[in-house]
Order: C-alpha cells, then sequence, then structure tokens
C-alpha cells in the first residue's frame, strides 16, 4: 500500500500509472481489487487521482483514504502488507501505527544528515507507540558512474548504518 496520499509513487515505480482498481464482489461485500503488476497486489491513491493534479486533503480525509484502501480491499490471502509511509511523522503515520498496529518498521534513509534527521524522528516515533523497528535501510548510497567505472557517494558514506549503529537497530 503507497501511504504517501500526497506525494503517490507506485504506480510509477510499478508501471502502472492509468491503471484503475475495480470494485469486486466479496461474501456479500462490495470491496477494491487492488492492481496487480510484477505479482504484487498494489493500492494507492495515485489509482484514484490524476498524476498532474495535487491532493489537497485535511489530515482526517488522508486517514480514512488509507483505512479504505487496507479495510475496503479484496487482498485475498497475503504473506505480507508492506505499507511504504511518507516521511515524517504527521497524522498518516500516527494513524497507522495506532489503528493497525503493524508488526514492526523498516526505516529507509538516504545517507545525508537531514534524511537521518528524519529517520530518528521516525525512530523516536515507532519506539513510542510500540512497533518494534526491523532495521534501517539505506538507500541512494552510491553512483556508479557507468563511463569511469568509479563509484560515487553524493549524499555521504554511510549515513544509515552508523544511526543504526547509535539506534542499536539492524542496518
Amino acid at each position: 500500500i503507497d501511504a504517501d496520499i500526497y506525494g503517490p509513487s507506485m504506480p510509477t515505480m510499478f508501471d502502472v500509472v492509468g491503471q484503475r482498481p475495480t470494485m469486486v464482489e466479496v461474501n456479500g461485500k462490495s470491496l477494491i481489487e487492488p492492481v496487480v503488476n510484477y505479482n504484487v497486489k498494489l493500492l494507492s491513491i495515485g489509482f484514484f487521482t490524476d498524476q498532474e493534479n495535487a491532493v489537497v486533503w485535511r489530515g482526517p480525509m488522508a486517514s480514512k483514504a488509507l483505512t479504505q484502501m487496507i479495510t475496503e480491499a479484496n487482498w485475498g490471502k497475503l504473506d505480507y502488507l508492506i505499507i511504504d509511509m511518507p516521511p515524517g511523522t504527521g497524522d498518516v503515520q500516527i494513524g497507522l501505527s495506532q489503528d493497525i498496529k503493524p508488526n514492526g518498521a523498516v526505516i529507509v534513509s538516504t545517507p545525508q544528515d537531514l534524511a537521518l534527521a528524519d529517520a530518528r524522528k521516525g525512530e523516536e516515533m515507532f519506539r513510542k507507540v510500540n512497533i518494534p523497528i526491523l532495521g534501517i535501510v539505506e538507500n541512494m548510497a552510491s553512483f556508479s558512474c557507468p563511463d569511469c567505472d568509479s563509484v560515487h557517494y553524493i549524499f555521504g558514506k554511510n549515513g544509515a548504518r552508523d544511526e543504526a549503529k547509535k539506534m542499536k537497530i539492524p542496518y
């Protein structure tokens, strides 16, 4: 589930821009049928809105839309339900943490100080709402230059690894 209501990216990342979920009847109840690509079931507010238009909703509307994507969808049998949350510690994150009570959280950060500051806030929020932190992943750690075969650490090096040590969580 793409929980970034204001900046949904899943339709683009999964190459399904323009697709729309359908409605299906399951046990007498009308449910949203997730879009499927790469053998992954997906729901995102980006399937219900125009990619070019901003979603201008207050927190309660965003939280309600997210709750509907979770509880009113035909997920069937799942191995895992992964919720990609936006950065920060706002209404969406707090609501999900309290209402759904996930089994765990993985924090994803780029290695620079500014992104790591957000990672620390996320870590603190998950601890306060008693959600175990499974680990931290460093994204966009380096760029491999195809012309010169060298690796460049544009955003710094080992920031998330070092932060994981400070947080005492797996990297």
